[in-house]
Parts: C-alpha cells; sequence; structure tokens
C-alpha cells in the first residue's frame, strides 16, 4: 500500500535454519509431559511435549492427595517424584494442552533417563520462544524489534564506510555519529516492521540441545521455530517516504533496502556455508549443499530487490549490536558471534554446526517460489515426520 507519507510491503520469511527468540520463560518438568512420537503408527524416536496451564487442572481427590503427600516430602528425589506424577496421570492434564512441540530424540532420551535413573542430573529446562495464543493453542510468531535489529545492524555496517574512530566512545554516540541521530531522531525511525505472525495453524516449534563455544561448555535445551517451513511467517515492513528535513532517509527504495541487508548478511552467511560444508555429513552435509544451492538460485530475485537473507533471534538483533574496536581503531559492526553453535539434531546423532537464525525474506511475492519450496520440501523430507495437525485436533476436539 502507497500513499504520499508511507509506503507498506508485505514481507514472507522462510526459517532456514532454527530460530530461536526468547521471551524470558522457562519450561519446568511440571509444566509439560512427553510421550513416544508416532507417524502412521510407528515411533519415530522422537518426542511429542505437552505444555498445559497447571491453573485450571481439576483433579481428582486422589490426585489431589497424592500430590499433597509428594510435595511436603524433603527428599531429594521429589522433584522427580512429580515428574513422574505428571507423566504417570498426562490423560487428565491432555485437556488443558496450551502447546504441543516436537522433542528431538536427545531431549526425549534424556527427559526419560531424569525419571528412571535418579542419579541423572536433573536438568529439563527448556528455554521457549515468543509465542501467541492462535486457535486455541499457543505457536510461535516472530517479533517485528528482532528483523529490525537485524536491519538496524546492517543500515549501521554501510554507514559506518570504514571511518577512523579515535575514542572509545559508547555504542549509543557511535550511533549516534553514524546515523545522523538516536530514537525519534534515527533514520530507523523511518521504518516500522510489524510482528511476523504464522502464515496458518500448522507452524510448530521444537526443542533441541545447543552448546555454544567450546565442546566441554554445559549444553542447554531450548525451544526453537523449526527449520525449512515454506514463507511460514507473514507481516509487513513500512517506509516513511515523506521524510522530515532533520532525519535522513535511511534507504532510497525497497531494492535499496534490500541491498543493505545482502552487502551484510549475504557473505557472513555464504562464508558459513563454504567454510562449514567440507566439515559435515549425513544430514547437515545434505543441508548445507541444498542452502547452497538455493542461494545460488535466488541470485536474480536478490539482484533485483525483492527479496533478502538475515539472521535473527538469539545471539543476533538489536541488543547484540557491538562496536568493538580493534586495533586499527575502526568500529566493527557485529550482528552474531564468530563462535559456532553446536547443535545435536536427532537424524543422524551426529554434533553439527548448524547456524541459529538464518532466515530468507520476500518482498511481495507473486506467485509461488519452485526453488524455495523445492528446499523445503527436501529438508523435511529428511526429517523424521511429525504429525503436528493431527495432534492439535484431536487437543482442541477433546476441548470440546
Amino acid at each position: 500500500m502507497d500513499n504520499n507519507i508511507f509506503e507498506t510491503h508485505e514481507i514472507f520469511l522462510t526459517p532456514l535454519s532454527p530460530i530461536h527468540i526468547g521471551c524470558g520463560h522457562d519450561l519446568v518438568a511440571t509444566d509439560y509431559y512427553v510421550l513416544p512420537d508416532k507417524l502412521d503408527n510407528k515411533p519415530t524416536g522422537n518426542g511429542a511435549v505437552y505444555f498445559f496451564d497447571k491453573s485450571n487442572v481439576e483433579l481428582s481427590d486422589k490426585q489431589r492427595n497424592d500430590l499433597l503427600y509428594l510435595t511436603r516430602s524433603q527428599s531429594e528425589k521429589m522433584l522427580l517424584k512429580l515428574y513422574r506424577f505428571v507423566l504417570d496421570n498426562y490423560e487428565t492434564f491432555e485437556p488443558y494442552t496450551k502447546a504441543i512441540l516436537k522433542a528431538d530424540k536427545l531431549f526425549f532420551e534424556k527427559y526419560n533417563s531424569v525419571l528412571n535413573n535418579p542419579s541423572v542430573e536433573n536438568k529439563l529446562e527448556v528455554l521457549r520462544c515468543c509465542y501467541i495464543n492462535k486457535s486455541g493453542l499457543e505457536q510461535p510468531y516472530i517479533p517485528g524489534s528482532s528483523l529490525k535489529g537485524a536491519i538496524k545492524t546492517a543500515l549501521l555496517d554501510r554507514k559506518n564506510g570504514g571511518a577512523t574512530i579515535k575514542d572509545n566512545s559508547m555504542n549509543y554516540e557511535l550511533e549516534k555519529r553514524l546515523l545522523g541521530g538516536t530514537f525519534d531522531k534515527s533514520p530507523m525511525s523511518l521504518v516500522k516492521v510489524s510482528d511476523l505472525m504464522p502464515f496458518d495453524d500448522k507452524v510448530y516449534s521444537k526443542i533441541i540441545q545447543v552448546q555454544q563455544g567450546k565442546n566441554d561448555a554445559i549444553p542447554s535445551f531450548i525451544e526453537v521455530i523449526n527449520q525449512a517451513r515454506y514463507r511460514s511467517f507473514h507481516g509487513t515492513i513500512t517506509f516513511t517516504i515523506d521524510v522530515k528535513k532533520d532525519i535522513k532517509k535511511p534507504f532510497s527504495d525497497t531494492k535499496d533496502f534490500s541491498k543493505c541487508m545482502l552487502d551484510f548478511y549475504e557473505p557472513r552467511i555464504s562464508n558459513i556455508v563454504s567454510s562449514k560444508t567440507s566439515e559435515m555429513k549425513g544430514y547437515t552435509r545434505k543441508w548445507y549443499d541444498m542452502l547452497h544451492d538455493l542461494l545460488k538460485r535466488f541470485e536474480p530475485k536478490f539482484e533485483n530487490g525483492t527479496a533478502f537473507l538475515t539472521r535473527i533471534g538469539r545471539y543476533q538483533g538489536v541488543d547484540s549490536i557491538t562496536f568493538p574496536l580493534g586495533k586499527d581503531k575502526i568500529p566493527k559492526v557485529s550482528c552474531y558471534s564468530n563462535e559456532s553453535v553446536n547443535q545435536n539434531y536427532n537424524s543422524d546423532l551426529k554434533v553439527m554446526n548448524m547456524p541459529l537464525g538464518l532466515a530468507l525474506v520476500e518482498i511481495d511475492p507473486k506467485e509461488n517460489d519452485k526453488a524455495l519450496d523445492e528446499f523445503c520440501t527436501k529438508v523435511r523430507d529428511m526429517e523424521n515426520g511429525f504429525n503436528y495437525s493431527k495432534k492439535r485436533t484431536k487437543i482442541l476436539k477433546e476441548r470440546g
């Protein structure tokens, strides 16, 4: 939609790799239970996590008495017994399900190990993604601030232009110097990004294990938006075209905007793909090869400004913009750490360096994109299936 003041464009985002955008809410094992996942009545090796609303659950007298007895115990095994209580009574909690998540094999095995072996370290916390309640169940979404933070990073990098910094100014002072102003005086105030909502009720998330940095770092479990779901998030981006004289226009048009994003993210993402391919095997190698092919096939759209690459979520975005001063005193804008995030993936149980947060964004797409659709289909075909729609329908039907 265009008028004399604003220019608004539809954008569709496809996650190329898992995305985690935290909401500050952690799940503990009394918030959920995990059941074996099946597809066509055959176990997949993964689990299905059912996160429920504890505040509204109606327990029977016996269940209430059992729960009170457990909570009065001072035993170190009390938490494990509470976990077991939730799992043993899952049919009571099922109608109060708030979200259904896919659990990779590592998390499913950890869950069963903790419940069946008290000596296993009790670490079943899960860092949640941002979510909304849509059509009765929670689904992940992408806050507009995440994408806007990525845009700001690319713009700062462009404006930097190799200028020498003679002092150790604070970030906001550097931002003011590079962009000509902050807050309402910043060129970024002329760019509005809506929240990107799940396109339909088939969009779901999963729990994976990640380990940042060195191999001996403590791994953790996080909820991520599943990768390779075709145009799974939809929103808008609006540019103010009637610019006040005291604010510099950040981009001349959408093609210039896309070029700015590509200039920053494309070489970094391409470098990740090219540098890691030789180290990978199995599922990971195939994913990198297919991503490399996709980027080649998308070059015409990158060039005409109708698509761009970005990286969002944890270790990215507006909060992680840094200006480390090197020996040459030149501020270097970075949107994520150079250290890889090791992710254990369930398909072949091999540790791999799959970067989190990679996404492809299309601007005002008019028709289906065959290359992107094929990439998403091939990645899904390599994964163990997860019939989210069937599980969702069952829960909503039980609620009546």
